[in-house]
């Protein structure tokens, strides 16, 4: 059973039902925009095929992008607000860091994800990787709307009473982009905040 920080629980006894406001993605995408999710970007598109058939989910995840795009050290996490640390190492996951304002709305906002995952680069320095959004309900049946379609995966921890989507939007998995596990990141921690 993975554990996490007291801060997390807490804050979810505080949270306030959750809803979705995509309204603004019905226009098409902008060429700029889709760009931010080119094959030749540091995300992979394995496991992104539905993308071709939902140009929504396009958007989406450009607009996840764009909001990211220069969230890259731990220091740039701490700075943009993702600075309450949530849990320990996880495997195949890394640190979990959540935007207090964002933990409190109970909200899925596409491009205000509840916490940043973070895991290591290559030379050792911790990097965001992913997100991590987390939606509060007693209803372990009926999963939040989220991304357009139906390609996102949300798993309800009982525990919590809590609906979690992972979206590994700024480092590949082979597993799938909203797979929770990534076997990418180390199953051991790489460094300690």
């Amino acid at each position: 059973m993975k554990t996490t920080k007291l801060i997390l629980p807490a804050l979810i006894l505080f949270l306030c039902s959750c809803s979705t406001d995509v309204s603004d993605l019905a226009e098409p995408i902008p060429a700029e925009a889709s760009q931010l999710i080119d094959s030749k970007d540091e995300v992979s598109l394995k496991g992104l095929g539905f993308v071709a058939d939902n140009p929504k989910v396009a958007k989406e995840l450009s607009l996840l992008r764009t909001t990211l795009a220069n969230i890259r050290t731990f220091e740039d996490v701490m700075d943009a607000g993702w600075n309450a640390q949530l849990t320990d190492w996880w495997v195949n996951m890394g640190y979990h860091y959540g935007n207090m304002d964002y933990l409190l709305d109970g909200e899925f906002v596409i491009d205000q994800p509840e916490a940043i995952l973070i895991s290591c680069a290559p030379n050792g320095d911790p990097v965001a990787v992913g997100v991590e959004y987390l939606i509060p309900s007693s209803d372990p049946t009926s999963p939040p709307e989220g991304f357009s379609g139906d390609a996102d995966v949300w798993s309800y921890n009982s525990d919590l009473s809590l609906w979690t989507l992972h979206c590994w939007i700024k480092k590949p998995n082979p597993s799938g982009i909203f797979m929770a596990m990534n076997p990418e990141v180390p199953a051991e921690a790489c460094f300690v905040p």
